[in-house]
């Protein structure tokens, strides 16, 4: 299961969504994807969570990430990863850039593809594998 945790650069203040198996990113919210509800919304490079803003996330569980198209046609699947970092819409793999998101676009960059996407999804994957791929 997947648990993205919140944090705001000028505070202490945080929070976690989760736990999930799957978290999609629809332009500027995420959902959980099992249950379909908005969890947080992307605006002005900063993610806000029941009035509270934040300016990044990671998530330290092995996962994958793949993209889908506005049909629901989906990219090849990338990873597994052990975690990852975003930070105002840069998501990091390590020290790597995957990928970004766009906001005058609202389209996701996956650098590793070389292409825009409207939806991001983060999958949970096992340990193993995580571990096995890096």
């Amino acid at each position: 299961m997947l648990q993205l945790d919140f944090k705001d650069a000028a505070s202490d203040h945080s929070a976690s969504l989760g736990p999930a198996q799957t978290f999609k990113f629809s332009r500027s919210v995420v959902c959980d994807e099992s249950r379909g509800h908005v969890l947080a919304t992307y605006r002005s490079d900063q993610w806000e969570i029941e009035g509270s803003l934040y300016t990044g996330f990671q998530c330290s569980r092995p996962s994958r990430i793949y993209f889908e198209d506005s049909t629901g046609r989906r990219s090849y699947g990338c990873g597994p990863f052990a975690g990852i970092v975003v930070t105002r819409g840069a998501l990091h793999i390590g020290h790597q850039l995957f990928a970004h998101y766009q906001n005058r676009t609202q389209l996701w960059h996956c650098y590793a593809l070389s292409s825009d996407w409207p939806v991001m999804v983060l999958k949970a994957t096992t340990a193993a594998e995580a571990y096995a791929a890096a």
